[in-house]
C-alpha cells in the first residue's frame, strides 16, 4: 500500500483516513503518534497499529509548545498583551498577559479596564503550568527565586558574562560587585554577592545595568571599606579617652 508523507496524512483530515480503524479521540491520536513514530512517512498499516494503541492527546501531536502555550492561555482566559511576544528558552516561557473579551469580528481585544500582567510558564509533562512563585525585593535587591536560581545554573543559560566578576549601583547609588552565575530567562545576569557585599542573596540586575570587573578591584573595595570602618572605630575611642 502507498505510503504517505506526514504532511499529506494530515491534509488528508484525520477522520477521512481513520474510517475503518475505530473512532474515537485515542484512535486519532493513535494514528498521529504512529505517524510520527515512523518519520517522516507512515502507511495505513502503521496507521491501523497507532488506532489501536489509543493516545488520547490527538491535538498535542499537532502543536509546537508555542502553540500549546496560547492554547493554554486562551483556556486560562487570557492572551498576549498586544505589542509584546513570547520571551525566554525552552522550558520557561516570559509573557505579558492580560484578560481578553471580543470584538463585533469575534476578534480577541483585551478586557477594557484589564491591566496586563507579567507570568511565567514552565513547559512540564508535554505541558504549559504557570509558576506562581514571585520575586522578593529587599533591602533594594531583586531577590531571584528558588526556581530561578536552579534554572540559571543550567547549561543552556550561560552568556557572555558568565562567571566574570561585575560591578553595579546598589538602589541607593552605591557600588557593589558580585560574580554572575548565568542569565535567567528574561535576559537579567544573576548575581552572587562577592564577599563583602552587604545583598541578601543572588539577585538579578539588567545586562545593560552592569560592568565587567575583577576580583582584585572588588577585593580592594570590600577591603578599604573594612579599613576604613576600622579607622573610624578607632578615632571614635581616642577621642572618648581624651574627653575624660
Amino acid at each position: 500500500m502507498d505510503n504517505l508523507s506526514q504532511r499529506e496524512l494530515l491534509s488528508e483530515g484525520i477522520g477521512s483516513i481513520l474510517k475503518g480503524f475505530g473512532k474515537g479521540v485515542g484512535a486519532v491520536g493513535g494514528a498521529l503518534k504512529a505517524a510520527s513514530d515512523a518519520g517522516i512517512e507512515a502507511g495505513y498499516g502503521d496507521l491501523y497499529k497507532g488506532a489501536r494503541a489509543g493516545y488520547d492527546k490527538a491535538d498535542d501531536l499537532l502543536t509546537g509548545k508555542k502553540e500549546k502555550l496560547l492554547k493554554t492561555l486562551d483556556d486560562q482566559g487570557v492572551m498576549i498583551f498586544p505589542g509584546t511576544d513570547i520571551r525566554g528558552k525552552k522550558k520557561l516561557a516570559v509573557v505579558n498577559i492580560v484578560q481578553y473579551d471580543y470584538d463585533e469580528k469575534g476578534e480577541k481585544k483585551p478586557m477594557q479596564g484589564a491591566k496586563q500582567e507579567l507570568a511565567k510558564f514552565k513547559f512540564k509533562d508535554g505541558g504549559w503550568e504557570k509558576v506562581a512563585a514571585a520575586r522578593e525585593i529587599k533591602d533594594g535587591y531583586s531577590m531571584l527565586t528558588k526556581e530561578e536560581v536552579t534554572e540559571v545554573q543550567e547549561p543552556d543559560q550561560k552568556g557572555p558574562l558568565t562567571g566574570k566578576i561585575v560591578k553595579h549601583l546598589t538602589a541607593k547609588g552605591k557600588p557593589a560587585y558580585g560574580k554572575v552565575i548565568g542569565y535567567t530567562y528574561e535576559g537579567e545576569v544573576a548575581v552572587q554577592p562577592f564577599k563583602g557585599s552587604r545583598a541578601p542573596g543572588i539577585y538579578g540586575k539588567k545586562e545593560d545595568q552592569v560592568e565587567e570587573s575583577s576580583a582584585e578591584e572588588a577585593t580592594n573595595f570590600y577591603s578599604a571599606g573594612i579599613k576604613e570602618g576600622t579607622s573610624q572605630a578607632n578615632l571614635l575611642r581616642q577621642l572618648t579617652l581624651l574627653s575624660k
